[in-house]
């Protein structure tokens, strides 16, 4: 999109205060935290699909022991998953609040190992759904 400059008498550009820097940082440490929580439930719900697909194979005696493996690492994955989850929206460290640059920077770093938490458990999630990928074609492959 083209810019087209109308008035060139500008104003100087207003310095960012430390209240909207923080503000932006605890919005975004609320993404963060919505998305693992989202990630718990989804993980909850397919611990309790791989569990229960486990139990129809191996009641069942389906030849095989790929779906069986296969669908037990996906719960385990899930299972981690929803504990990084919590971990990562339950991030506490208690600190010492001396003045503000000392606090945003405190902020930032809380945000980031939320944010490094998030990012392997969705790392997690993603090798979870390969697994059940990888088990729903071999159930299909074998039945």
């Amino acid at each position: 999109m083209p810019v087209t400059v109308v008035n060139q008498h500008f104003e100087p550009p207003e310095r960012i205060t430390a209240a909207r820097i923080m503000d932006t940082i605890e919005k975004n440490r609320d993404r963060i935290r919505v998305t693992a929580n989202m990630m718990v439930t989804l993980s909850g719900i397919l611990i309790s699909f791989c569990s229960t697909f486990v139990f129809f194979l191996t009641k069942e005696h389906i030849p095989g022991h790929l779906p069986v493996i296969a669908f037990t690492a996906g719960a385990i994955a899930f299972l981690f998953v929803a504990t990084l989850g919590i971990a990562s929206t339950y991030l506490r460290i208690d600190y010492p609040v001396l003045d503000e640059p000392r606090f945003i920077h405190d902020l930032l770093d809380r945000y980031h190992s939320e944010m490094r938490l998030l990012r392997i458990s969705t790392a997690i999630m993603i090798a979870g759904l390969l697994c059940i990928v990888l088990g729903a074609s071999s159930f299909a492959m074998r039945a």
